[in-house]
């Protein structure tokens, strides 16, 4: 089938299914052979691209199939950041995704690429790996750029060898605790953002305020949610996402448009508390995050409306169970609640609020210092933040105070025989 038109249009499904040319550029056309996706999923948008070019230079295999940021191993070499065009980009991006895949790396959203950089750019490596170690590493193939470097560095990662695997395997502020340096002066360059537990910037404030900022405090890694992103970046205008949020949510308040947010208030955590479910559902599920959820449409003669309760038809259509989404739902929350209350244990506190749900200084940052809630910058108030927090643990049945749920909570979501357990420990 052949999609006529701009890939970016909002009538297009297309928007997700041309991996290889969005992130790689035109000239991949030449080798791509098909689009693919996981099974049974109508958003074909893995790429797969047939290279026997690169697979002959340097001992791959011909056919790399991947999506997103696994393909953007041109990262770790610093003049092909921005370069799609040359030849070097294609086969950097085609050795590392392998070579990545192969040896069971996760690149952390593009945080291990930037963390690398960074340090390369500074001349940290060359200060802090012992002589010998620096001398191991072909540091002259990232300056003229050669991605069999990459078979050299990624291993080393892998098995965690020497100095540099050892600490390029942890998350950033591992790094920076382990060479000494300070973390107040990493976040101000704003060149490698992460949130307080080492996940990067991802879908944070920068697409959707305060409920970026929540959600990515709540969790102790990267959510990869797109229950809020594929809302607010689904290329609707701001009076229509309203006139949706107002439907689905209770107030068109729900969502602001980005870069003109507006104060926090009741129906923008409801859309949060709505996302954190779908966010569980969708793991448990196995439903892609990246295609769902639907609460929009792209269909004009819907008025853009979605199908909000799509993820229970499939499921009962799959398992022949009857569940509502308002059920389905709720086990989505059932699930999260679950997850923090094994993070208290892990953590050893009654308080996640105070020693779990922090969020970074950078989302306060303007470069040109516009104040909050002023059209044109994403930066956030503190107090602002704070409330946010308030409204969203109410929400939850959660004490405010601590962030920690009630035994309320617990028993309303079934999940009573964590009770004693709790309390034995003393988180409750």
């Amino acid at each position: 089938m052949v999609i006529n038109g701009d890939i970016r249009d909002v009538n297009h499904i297309a928007y997700r299914t041309c991996s290889a040319e969005f992130y790689l550029g035109p000239s991949l056309w030449k080798y791509h052979v098909r689009t693919t996706g996981c099974y049974a999923c109508p958003i074909r948008c893995y790429s797969v691209i047939r290279d026997e070019e690169t697979a002959a230079k340097y001992k791959v295999d011909p056919i790399t199939e991947q999506t997103c940021l696994a393909l953007w191993g041109r990262w770790f070499f610093p003049s092909l950041i921005n370069d799609l065009e040359k030849p070097v980009s294609r086969e950097a991006c085609l050795v590392g995704s392998q070579t990545l895949d192969d040896l069971g790396i996760w690149c952390n959203y593009g945080q291990l690429h930037r963390d690398f950089v960074y340090f390369l750019k500074k001349g940290y490596w060359k200060k802090y790996l012992s002589e010998e170690e620096y001398k191991e590493i072909p540091w002259d193939k990232f300056e003229n750029p050669d991605p069999s470097a990459l078979q050299d560095i990624l291993p080393r990662i892998a098995y965690r060898k020497g100095e540099f695997g050892r600490w390029l395997g942890e998350t950033t502020p591992k790094i920076l605790e382990h060479f000494g340096l300070a973390e107040s002066a990493w976040q101000k360059d704003h060149d490698t953002l992460y949130w307080a537990h080492g996940h990067p910037k991802h879908h944070s404030n920068e697409d959707d305020g305060q409920i970026g900022c929540v959600l990515n405090s709540l969790y102790n890694r990267d959510p990869m949610s797109h229950g809020h992103i594929n809302f607010t970046r689904c290329g609707l205008p701001i009076d229509v996402q309203k006139r949706i949020g107002e439907k689905f949510w209770g107030s068109p308040d729900t969502v602001d448009a980005i870069g003109d947010y507006t104060p926090t208030n009741i129906y923008k955590m409801k859309r949060l508390q709505w996302v954190v479910a779908r966010k569980e559902l969708h793991d448990m599920l196995g439903i892609c995050s990246w295609t769902a959820p639907w609460e929009v449409s792209p269909l004009r003669e819907k008025g853009y409306i979605g199908d909000i309760e799509m993820e229970s038809k499939v499921f009962r259509a799959v398992t022949g169970i009857e569940m509502t989404q308002d059920d389905l739902d709720k086990a989505g929350l059932r699930a999260f609640i679950l997850q923090r209350l094994y993070t208290m244990r892990q953590l050893k506190s009654r308080n996640p609020r105070q020693d779990h749900d922090q969020y970074p200084e950078w989302i306060f940052w303007d470069p040109k210092d516009k104040a909050p809630f002023t059209k044109g910058t994403i930066r956030m108030e503190r107090s602002d933040i704070e409330k946010s927090f308030d409204l969203f643990y109410g929400l939850m049945d959660f004490d405010v105070k601590t962030g920690a749920p009630t035994e309320k909570s617990l028993k309303e979501y079934g999940l009573d025989f964590a009770l004693p357990t709790m309390k034995q420990e003393g988180l409750m």
